[in-house]
């Protein structure tokens, strides 16, 4: 047994390197809580949590609060005994990302401890490259096509499209993109939930042609069953279900055609996994994808991509729209993106170094 001795939180502000537009607003900042967990003989780890707004790092924090004194002396490899406890004390589902900084900290510990990289701890590698995408955000739709042709010159071959909940402009940005970059690449569209059941019908049926891979177009797994029903265009599954329970139902209902499974919103990456079975049982594809986090976010997501089987089209590049001189001083190593590809570390644990002088005094100690 190497049992947690103390844990450190640190609320960490990043700035994106634009002001960023999607359906539901502007984002100028992500709001996120780094956390750091000490283990018996020295061993640290670290884990993120994506918080976005102000008020959700508010809410992380307070889950933080409740979680951290309880797992004090726990065993560090109780990963499954550790999950159901903060499962015990916020049973929220909506509360996710805080259990996932302490989840990819222990999974840190325990590869480093083991001298294993997380790839091997959770099943072993698959692929060290992971083609990862890269993210538009809602512009003119000639200002996205001309963006799109520029990012393929880097070597990014899929593109998460993010459009604004205006149908008949949503339809001419995915138009003027496919345009742009040609057949090869691969588009992933995503209203984030911005279109009616209606709406999404409609504006699927007139993108027909375009080769188009819609995620989350509408809110709830009813409503995604409707489009699914009515539409060819393959769908993808994302806020609507981000419990293993959530993804038992939309295989139920054929709600969509492939899952995407953000370690943030499944409370980490021991719950991911269970995601992940229940679609490899179910014959579904899914995607690892991320929210706006440092590398080390999108480390963790690069592991759990290494180490799954039927992955298409992942996101493990969120850190290069975010403030590159804040998000290399958390570090400088771990996920490294090359002509638009994610290339996992193999250094134990998350592979990763994270830098004392940025993170500086923490906010809550638990001990």
């Amino acid at each position: 047994m190497t049992k947690i001795r103390k844990i450190e939180v640190f609320p960490l502000t990043i700035p994106y390197r634009e002001v960023s537009r999607l359906s539901y607003g502007i984002e100028a900042e992500t709001n996120n809580v780094i956390v750091k967990i000490y283990a018996e003989g020295g061993v640290v780890g670290f884990g993120e949590s994506c918080a976005i707004k102000k008020e959700m790092q508010s809410t992380v924090l307070e889950d933080l609060c409740k979680i951290c004194p309880k797992l004090i002396g726990m065993d560090s490899f109780g990963i499954a005994v550790i999950h159901d406890k903060m499962d015990e004390i916020v049973p929220d589902h909506n509360h996710g990302p805080g259990k996932a900084a302490i989840d990819m900290a222990l999974y840190d510990i325990m590869g480093k401890l083991t001298r294993q990289p997380v790839y091997n701890l959770i099943g072993g590698c698959y692929r060290r490259d992971i083609p990862t995408q890269h993210a538009l955000f809602v512009k003119e739709p000639e200002e996205m096509a001309a963006e799109a042709k520029s990012l393929m010159q880097e070597g990014y071959t899929i593109f998460e499209i993010k459009l604004g909940g205006e149908p008949e402009k949503d339809i001419e940005r995915a138009r003027r993109i496919r345009e742009a970059v040609g057949k090869d690449v691969v588009m992933i569209i995503d209203p984030n939930q911005g279109w009616t059941p209606q709406e999404s019908i409609y504006c699927l049926k007139q993108m027909r042609g375009l080769d188009v891979i819609c995620e989350e177009p509408t809110a709830g797994i009813d409503g995604l069953a409707e489009v699914h029903r009515a539409v060819d265009t393959p769908l993808v599954v994302d806020q609507s279900a981000p419990t293993p329970k959530d993804v038992i139902e939309v295989v139920r209902k054929k709600a969509g055609d492939m899952m995407n499974i953000k370690i943030q919103s499944a409370g980490g990456i021991y719950p991911s996994l269970k995601i992940t079975s229940i679609c490899e049982a179910a014959g579904m594809k899914y995607r690892i994808d991320d929210g706006p986090v440092s590398r080390i976010g999108n480390t963790a997501s690069a592991h759990f991509a290494a180490a799954s089987r039927d992955i298409v089209g992942c996101g493990v590049a969120q850190h290069t729209f975010l403030d590159a001189k804040t998000v290399n001083l958390v570090s400088e190593d771990g996920v490294r993106i090359e002509r638009g590809v994610g290339i996992v570390p193999s250094g134990y644990g998350l592979g990763i170094t994270v830098k004392d002088d940025l993170l500086r005094s923490p906010k809550k100690v638990f001990a």
